[in-house]
């Protein structure tokens, strides 16, 4: 288990030989809040819970999730483990009569950050951000859209970066990529119609990279404070896209060897093409069987040579490197809001339970249905 009680003891012991007077008091609960804060975990199941069993049932459940700074993340936090009480805080006596009673506090406790939430208040740069959803967040239902024989053959050969943990995952990335792929070609397809300048679509790849950062946001219900590597992801998708797109527009294929050009000059993207060509070759194959073999096979073997930058560091210091930095409170945001519509046309986004049209994206749960 990566988040078990030993490593987060290790944390503790390394935090306290690093600033004693600071730590302590600290306890290993103390460790896996302040994680917690900084949104280091995604996945709550690499958290060894039952340890944490008799602090946590036994009326500090309240206590601890106060700790955790972010609301959304409070909120995420109680919601799972409401849903997984007999699994995680119980999974040594799942038939406790302390299952429910912790659970109902579960709860409780999220319908009170619900209440106050209504006089939170956002200011500075976040403004500019789509605000995490907390309704949605309590509900505790994934985003999980539908994957494609094609998207899955993407996520085979879509590049990483070294710090990812996992907040915005492949099928996300996808997604996004999919309703920005389809609103560039409807796009292009116009232009290439009426040959109208107003009607081409935005030619500049960095135009992209805001508007893909805002709606990864909206849809992981989560902030994206300097990383830009999940919106350089959706871009290399839509690279894939639009190479295997059989539509002949001026637009498409000028476009698409701009994102090999504009990841090029990238930290973590460049030099990505050998495993888009490969990703293209195959899905072509798909398709076009009578495609030589020997093609897809040189392709799929210069991308298995992905840069991979593992670093040498265990990952208790990792952890404690994360505790020691002090958060920045300059956001890397643009000034002025850019209006994700001009990229998205609500119209072909539908809701995932009924399949209604609906007629904004601000606060909507939307999946991809591939054909």
């Amino acid at each position: 288990m990566k988040y078990s009680r030993e490593t987060l003891h290790k944390l503790l012991l390394r935090m306290q030989s690093l600033d004693y007077p600071g730590y302590k008091d600290a306890t290993e609960l103390d460790m896996l809040a302040h994680l917690l804060t900084r949104e280091q975990i995604i996945d709550y199941h690499e958290v060894e819970w039952s340890y944490f069993c008799p602090q946590l049932s036994e009326g500090g459940l309240e206590e601890f999730v106060g700790r955790i700074i972010p609301r959304e993340e409070t909120i995420r936090v109680l919601a799972f483990l409401r849903d997984n009480a007999r699994c995680t805080i119980f999974s040594y006596n799942q038939f406790s009569p302390q299952v429910e009673p912790f659970e109902k506090e579960c709860a409780r406790l999220i319908h009170q950050n619900l209440v106050q939430s209504q006089r939170d208040q956002i200011h500075g740069d976040y403004l500019l951000w789509p605000r995490p959803n907390l309704q949605r967040i309590a509900q505790g239902i994934p985003f999980k859209p539908k994957m494609s024989e094609d998207d899955q053959i993407i996520i085979k050969y879509l590049p990483s970066y070294p710090h990812y943990i996992g907040a915005f995952p492949p099928e996300m990335i996808i997604f996004v990529a999919h309703e920005f792929t389809e609103v560039f070609l409807t796009k292009a397809a116009l232009f290439q119609s009426t040959q109208d300048k107003s009607t081409m679509p935005p030619m500049s790849q960095a135009a992209y990279i805001d508007p893909i950062r805002y709606r990864l946001m909206q849809l992981a219900d989560r902030y994206m404070y300097f990383d830009k590597e999940p919106a350089y992801q959706v871009l290399w998708v839509m690279g894939v896209l639009l190479q295997s797109s059989p539509k002949k527009y001026w637009c498409r294929e000028k476009f698409a060897q701009g994102i090999v050009d504009y990841l090029n000059i990238t930290q973590d993207f460049r030099n990505t093409k050998p495993q888009m060509d490969a990703a293209v070759a195959e899905i072509r194959h798909q398709t076009q069987p009578l495609l030589p073999f020997d093609i897809i096979s040189e392709a799929a073997l210069t991308a298995t040579q992905t840069i991979k930058r593992n670093g040498s560091k265990t990952m208790v210091e990792q952890l404690a490197d994360i505790l020691k930095g002090q958060p920045s409170t300059a956001l890397d945001t643009p000034h002025s809001p850019i209006d994700i519509g001009k990229f998205i046309y609500a119209e072909r986004i539908y809701i995932q339970d009924n399949h209604a049209p609906i007629n904004s994206i601000e606060n909507s749960d939307v999946s991809y249905n591939p054909q």
